[in-house]
């Protein structure tokens, strides 16, 4: 047992855990668990069903009083879940959350049609160096794009997740959410 905090990873839509890898040595102050929620990475339950069900998963997943870094639209997932249970991140770090701000976006429509979203899902999974530019604006090697491209081939969690991101849900957590949150 680590006497180190518990940090858990959450990486946005599409995600696994391995796309942490590179990321790990970064955090040595702390006992660092990247997490597959159900349909993500290698997790071999099916996708949920609402937005509800994801945040119960991520309660169930993690333990109260730790920490939690997400990035992307699980940004509004962590939202959800603090707002069902107030208090069980001691720290909630939001790394690029469209999630919470996609009132502002144009994504979420972008990603409405069901044949858009599995285009994008095939080529993300097939071709994701074609969205190397809104990845990084560093280059990458071809060993990053391979890793990524495995992960949004493994996800069954991408193409139903759109359809429960949802702009009209984000503005009332802000106020419901009485927890700290850094948004970076």
């Amino acid at each position: 047992m680590s006497d180190l905090p518990l940090m858990y990873l959450l990486g946005g839509n599409g995600s696994t855990a391995q796309w942490w890898d590179d990321a790990l040595p970064h955090f040595q102050r702390y006992q660092v668990v990247p997490l597959e929620l159900p349909g993500f990475g290698s997790n071999p339950l099916p996708p949920c069903d609402d937005i509800a069900a994801y945040a119960d998963a991520l309660l169930a997943a993690t333990a109260r009083g730790s920490s939690i870094v997400a990035v992307g639209v699980n940004a509004l997932l962590v939202m959800h879940a603090l707002q069902r249970q107030p208090g069980h991140f001691c720290r909630s770090v939001l790394l690029a959350p469209v999630g919470a701000f996609l009132w502002q976006r144009s994504l979420p429509a972008l990603m409405s049609p069901l044949a858009i979203r599995k285009t994008i899902h095939w080529l993300l999974a097939n071709k994701p160096k074609l969205f190397a530019h809104k990845f990084s604006r560093h280059a990458w090697p071809d060993s990053h794009y391979q890793r990524m491209g495995a992960g949004y081939a493994r996800c069954r969690a991408f193409i139903p997740y759109w359809d429960m991101v949802r702009a009209d849900t984000a503005l009332p957590l802000l106020e419901w959410v009485q927890d700290s949150i850094e948004l970076v």
